[in-house]
């Protein structure tokens, strides 16, 4: 473990004092757990955010953000396959809704289109 000031922490591989491999990291205030790839002490690669609202994302991180294919899952139990760049939905993908129904829906910078 490596507490931080605001009593974060990161349980994981480090060298030359930064997170590297596969790790867990949750921040001080736990409103976000990360389990996943780290690379130069950054979410980097494949991995999964959980969020303190109930809400989760599993899948590609780029620069400790959400960046690439993954699938963004709502506390309501709706979820989404598709892309983020920096850090928000965006592009092309399939909603799935908790009462069955799917059909395709885009983003644009974080915001349904």
């Amino acid at each position: 473990y490596t507490w931080t000031d605001d009593n974060s922490y990161y349980v994981g591989h480090w060298i030359d004092g930064k997170k590297e491999y596969k790790g867990k990291f949750v921040n001080g205030k736990k409103t976000v757990t990360y389990e996943g790839d780290m690379l130069h002490g950054e979410k980097q690669g494949n991995g999964i955010s959980y969020f303190s609202h109930g809400d989760f994302y599993e899948g590609e991180f780029n620069k400790g953000l959400r960046d690439g294919k993954g699938t963004y899952n709502w506390k309501s139990g709706n979820r989404w396959d598709g892309y983020c760049n920096k850090g928000q939905l965006h592009g092309d993908g399939m909603f799935y809704s908790a009462d069955g129904d799917e059909g395709e829906m885009s983003f644009e910078n974080g915001a349904a289109v």
